[in-house]
């Protein structure tokens, strides 16, 4: 009788020490959460009626895309051949409106901007002009190391920017490719 019980209770030791080591095991695969990311917008006050013309440029080629507003408001791609894809160009615009940063640092009087891609032109012009008639000026410099974001340096701030990467890889491709049929 006595072995009978002890063989039960290892019996019953085994399956519970079977069914810690199965629980941790699926614990430690269980993937850590991550860290959400945290986006500000470059200009916080900027609104998609604000925007009368937009203009991207590649400084490389010089190659740019324009859309502007007609006098009815409709976005129009003034020196480009074919009709515009007005869909394509609202959705530039809040690229634009919503233009996400990662971060800001403070650039050295002495940095080396070569550093950030600008060489000693920016890889990108961003120009938006205003119904007011104030205008905003981005420079895209290269993507991050980390490949998280471009540099970019915007009007006369004194701080580099890390513009997110999707929102200025979609305007690259917007100015490889216009929405122009």
């Amino acid at each position: 009788m006595r072995r009978r019980t002890l063989l039960i209770f290892a019996l019953i030791f085994v399956a519970l020490l079977t069914a810690l080591l199965v629980q941790n095991r699926q614990l430690e695969e269980v993937p850590p959460p991550t860290r959400p990311v945290t986006f500000f917008r470059t200009f916080p006050d900027l609104a998609l009626v604000n925007i009368q013309a937009i203009r991207l440029q590649d400084t490389e080629s010089d190659q740019a895309f324009i859309i502007s507003r007609d006098a009815e408001g409709n976005w129009i791609a003034p020196g480009s051949e074919g009709e515009l894809d007005t869909e394509a160009a609202v959705s530039i615009a809040r690229t634009i409106v919503l233009l996400p940063y990662l971060r800001t640092f403070d650039l050295e009087a002495d940095a080396d901007l070569a550093t950030y891609g600008f060489q000693p032109t920016p890889i990108m012009l961003i120009e938006v002009l205003l119904v007011d008639g104030s205008a905003h000026v981005i420079a895209v410099g290269r993507r991050t190391p980390a490949e998280t974001g471009f540099y970019a340096l915007i009007d006369d701030r004194p701080e580099m920017y890390l513009l997110g990467l999707e929102a200025v890889t979609y305007l690259i491709a917007q100015l490889n490719t216009p929405p122009v049929a």
